[in-house]
């Protein structure tokens, strides 16, 4: 016993030593690393992830000025008619300082490609198991292109060809850069740049790359064309606030937006002003940001509350001369470059103002109309629904015809931000699976890889990538996933379970005498047993056959005198 006794304690000693091994080693990594001590295990398990998939420490960068890099739209060929017009990218914020001081983590990754343009980002999820232990679930989108902390603004629109997106809209299509995520995840920053930061990289946003990029390319196409001839560019600047639209460059001014005889949709009442040069429209696009409607939120305490939607119209000079009279005159190229709102949800905002949460649900109803049309027109419903709200109103243009749309999610990179960006990424994922009618499928669609554990019993198979198909080569048939086959396995199984209940019920209902055949079957078998199933049986034979279960009831519901019409006979031809 002495012994038994003895070997607990020095087992209890070398635990209670280890414990305290393991905090000390926390202790010093949080230190070093900058994060709590409760966050040593997850930030180990997405350190070893990374080091599964080559992921350095120093983040990936798409090199925007090198030659020869892919783009997020050479996945198919342009050419081809029926090939997808939309391109989903994810870009991710770094960690600000404020998440610093909270001891917050990185949470969110981008897997390089050897081509230069990563197409992957996982999200970390932390979670803690029942028995208190901790756990990390690695969720992995596959998107048309992924950007790292590294990259900037200047990269980005590289990789989402905005040169390419200018050219169509001087051939006189419609293109669209949309950019959407949580609130504080850096939209603003993508599409308006840095307040005073002009370096041509980081510090410009897409708004004024895309107004450079179609100056640049119209002084090169019209070189040597007469002034008076030369496309001439309109400006029009509103947002989208609440169930309104206002024009930014015209004192908020209300608009209405209305369909023409044609179907076509047209902002009623919105400025369109002329601009000479690039300078012009940032002189406009500075003076619209100053109108534009921003609050304050438990998540950012300078979050736009509207969507704002920059139009670049170009018209050549015998259309701009009725679009100086009348601004609804359709006709033109157009680029839209479009900051939605924040998204956030419902339980985030509990304890804002009413004002407050009456804007978070009307900017979640938007991008829910939103992802309902997208929806509508990949499942090729006859009805689109676009006047959901006014954003899917005023974008009806961009999903219709040969437009092109890019869609830019924006996440964040901290840990206590994982739930917005999987929700973020979630959606993109939706987007990026839209087709639109006629179209051939994806050549890669996306990929979400829940509790993804190495070593375990249950860790899923590396990211499956589209099979190459040699030219002129048959598709091979489209792989369906084992849970979606049992899925659907198990549906057909319900649905032959319920036809038999309802079977069972209609047989028993027609036996106890719920629809009235039990009835007379029971008064027949009074007289003739044996019981109610005898007395259905005579009611049946009696009526008029009928190949219908009503045509059964029926006749089960004149069981009783068709029993007793029978007995009857019976007892006529015996005397005869």
């Amino acid at each position: 016993m002495r012994e038994q006794e003895r070997k607990r304690e020095e087992r209890r000693r070398r635990n209670m030593d280890e414990k305290a091994r393991k905090r000390a080693e926390n202790a010093a990594v949080a230190t070093r690393g900058g994060i709590a001590i409760d966050s040593v295990e997850y930030v180990k398990q997405i350190f070893a992830y990374r080091a599964q998939h080559g992921v350095q420490a120093k983040p990936t960068h798409y090199d925007g000025a090198a030659a020869g890099l892919p783009t997020a739209w050479d996945e198919e060929h342009e050419s081809d008619a029926s090939a997808s017009r939309i391109r989903v990218v994810v870009r991710k914020r770094p960690l600000l300082g404020a998440e610093r001081e909270r001891l917050e983590f990185d949470a969110v990754t981008t897997l390089p490609s050897p081509s230069g343009l990563a197409r992957y980002c996982t999200v970390h999820e932390p979670k803690r198991r029942v028995d208190e232990s901790k756990e990390v679930s690695h969720h992995e989108f596959r998107l048309d292109a992924a950007f790292s902390e590294a990259d900037t603004n200047g990269d980005i629109g590289s990789a989402i060809g905005l040169r390419s997106l200018v050219g169509h809209v001087l051939d006189g299509q419609p293109a669209t850069v949309l950019c959407f995520g949580q609130t504080g995840s850096g939209k603003t920053v993508t599409m308006m740049g840095l307040s005073g930061h002009d370096d041509g990289r980081s510090g410009v946003g897409l708004f004024t790359m895309a107004t450079r990029e179609l100056f640049a390319l119209l002084e090169r196409t019209c070189a040597g064309i007469r002034p008076d001839e030369r496309p001439v560019v309109f400006v029009s600047f509103f947002e989208i606030y609440r169930a309104g639209a206002y024009d930014l460059l015209n004192n908020r001014e209300a608009l209405a937006v209305r369909d023409d005889g044609k179907g076509r949709t047209i902002v009623s009442g919105l400025m369109h002003a002329e601009a000479p040069n690039a300078p012009a429209v940032d002189g406009l696009v500075e003076l619209a940001a100053r109108a534009r409607s921003t609050g304050s939120t438990a998540a950012n305490a300078q979050s736009s509350r509207s969507h704002a939607i920059l139009q670049l119209r170009v018209c050549s000079a015998a259309l701009a001369a009725r679009v100086r009279i009348d601004g609804s005159t359709p006709g033109g190229g157009k680029l839209s470059l479009i900051d939605l709102a924040g998204s956030e949800r419902a339980a985030d905002a509990a304890d804002e103002e009413q004002q407050t949460r009456l804007e978070g649900a009307e900017i979640n109803k938007s991008l829910l109309c939103l992802k309902e049309c997208i929806r509508a027109i990949d499942t090729h419903k006859k009805h689109t629904p676009f006047r959901g709200s006014k954003l899917t109103h005023v974008l009806r243009e961009a999903f219709s015809g040969n437009a092109k749309m890019v869609f830019i999610a924006n996440v964040s990179s901290a840990s206590g931000a994982t739930e917005h960006s999987l929700n973020t990424l979630r959606y993109a994922a939706r987007v990026n699976d839209f087709r639109p009618p006629g179209s051939r499928a994806r050549t890669a669609g996306w990929t979400t890889v829940r509790a993804r554990h190495a070593g375990k019993p249950h860790a899923v198979s590396p990211i499956p990538l589209a099979p190459m198909v040699a030219p002129g080569s048959a598709a091979p048939a489209p792989h369906v996933p084992p849970l979606q086959l049992a899925a659907l396995a198990a549906v057909g199984k319900m649905r032959q379970l319920a036809a038999a209940s309802k079977s069972a019920k209609l047989n028993t209902r027609a036996a106890t005498g719920e629809d009235g055949g039990g009835a007379g079957g029971g008064d027949a078998g009074e007289g003739d047993a044996p019981g109610a199933g005898s007395g259905r049986e005579r009611g049946i034979a009696c009526a008029v056959p009928s190949s219908s279960t009503t045509g059964d009831r029926k006749a089960g519901g004149g069981g009783g005198g068709g029993g007793r019409a029978s007995a009857a006979s019976e007892r006529g031809a015996e005397r005869g």
